[in-house]
């Protein structure tokens, strides 16, 4: 299994737009951890019971090397072992990323607008 790394993350993204194709920066947190505060958060989140509502499918594993694939999410105990804070808000229109969970691997990952 590849690791991809933070450098790694951003070349995939400026070539991605050389060829119009965008792709949400947070699809590609790997280890996520939860604020209290939504002031210390990079990005408020919104969990939606609708997968065609979502910005972002979400598969949540336990096991920190397999969090390298867009879309599946490690819960990092410490903001310090984090790629991104998040906060999760109750109003979707207060929301940076809209997710959906899924118990499917393989649907993992960045979805078009909804």
């Amino acid at each position: 299994m590849v690791r991809i790394t933070s450098s790694m993350k951003w070349r995939i993204l400026s070539i991605l737009g050389c060829f119009g194709l965008t792709i949400p920066c947070d699809a590609l947190a790997e280890r996520v951890y939860v604020t209290s505060w939504s002031s210390g958060a990079d990005k408020k989140v919104y969990v939606t019971n609708w997968k065609e509502e979502a910005t972002m499918v979400v598969y949540v594993t336990t096991i920190k090397s397999e969090s390298a694939q867009p879309g599946v999410w490690f819960f990092a105990g410490h903001a310090a072992d984090s790629d991104m804070k998040i906060y999760f808000t109750r109003w979707k229109d207060e929301a940076d990323l809209i997710i959906y969970y899924t118990t499917n691997k393989s649907e993992a990952g960045p979805r078009g607008e909804p």
